[in-house]
């Protein structure tokens, strides 16, 4: 736990986080060779993939007729009625996720995070996908460095840190994650809550991607990776400390805000402005220790 909150050495992450979350237990309960059983039943999309890429490569030296390899992938995934439905949302995010990343961005990390997403899919139909596990996914390949790796770790961050739910059609437990940091907030910082009320901003919904996301779509991924390092012995407990941290360490400039629309904008990109470094907002949040009992109330 001390090595978590004060930054795991990258060379150890990997296999941190394959113990403390579940990950390789769930491994040797599935038996080694469940990944790539799941991956061949996508063969239909890894397909579409491989296609695309000849298509790509075919266009490479006439330029009036290139298409993003991304586009091309969508284009023909439209022809090809044996994709889930899952799958044919995991191609729509495929070239979105992290595209300026050495790897991701290429057609071989592209096709790794397919391989992820979609045997997570056929292993979850109840889940499927949804928008988020593709940064998710995303960060999980950047510090495995293996599909297999990256999908044992994305089954455990399902089944056995966040709650059942999080990721169902409705989000319902992302939601009510949402609205627990709504409550600390009414009950610890009154007069920043009554502000928000009083000026119409929905809390829950401007926080609410954080939390689907587990930040990787607002932090920086050095930020994130430390969040995940306490996630790992805290569970999703550092998701409301580092929210309520987030806004807290905004108190000022949230007060001063008076116009609604202003202050919306502010509350919906206040991630990115947060105004203190990553170790301070690390530290703030670490430094609170919510009460897992009481936390656990509000959720229920």
């Amino acid at each position: 736990r001390k090595v978590a909150k004060n930054g795991v050495p990258s060379d150890m992450r990997a296999t941190l986080w394959d113990v403390a979350s579940g990950a390789r237990a769930l491994r040797r309960h599935y038996g080694m060779e469940y990944f790539y059983e799941k991956v061949s039943e996508c063969r239909e999309m890894l397909k579409v993939l491989d296609d695309a890429l000849l298509v790509h490569k075919g266009q490479a030296n006439s330029p009036e007729l290139e298409e993003e390899y991304g586009d091309i992938i969508m284009e023909l995934a439209k022809d090809r009625p044996a994709l889930t439905s899952a799958e044919r949302m995991i191609v729509k995010d495929l070239d979105r996720t992290f595209p300026e990343h050495p790897y991701m961005g290429t057609p071989e990390g592209i096709r790794s995070l397919a391989e992820v997403l979609a045997s997570f899919a056929r292993h979850n139909p109840s889940i499927g996908y949804c928008q988020g596990l593709n940064f998710v996914a995303g960060i999980a390949l950047a510090v495995f460095g293996t599909e297999e790796g990256a999908f044992w770790f994305l089954m455990a961050i399902t089944e056995n840190i966040l709650p059942k739910g999080y990721y169902d059609a409705h989000l319902l437990s992302a939601k009510a994650d949402a609205s627990v940091v709504s409550e600390l907030l009414a009950r610890w910082q009154g007069k920043l809550w009554q502000h928000l009320q009083a000026n119409g901003v929905p809390l829950d919904s401007c926080i609410l991607p954080w939390f689907v996301a587990l930040f990787t779509n607002t932090l920086p991924v050095h930020t994130v990776v430390r969040i995940w390092d306490l996630m790992m012995f805290r569970g999703r407990f550092i998701l409301y400390e580092v929210s309520y941290s987030i806004i807290a360490m905004n108190r000022k400039m949230i007060l001063s805000t008076k116009d609604p629309g202003r202050l919306l904008d502010l509350i919906s990109k206040i991630d990115q402005r947060r105004g203190a470094s990553d170790a301070q907002l690390i530290k703030k949040a670490t430094a609170l220790a919510l009460p897992m009992d009481g936390v656990q109330e509000v959720f229920d």
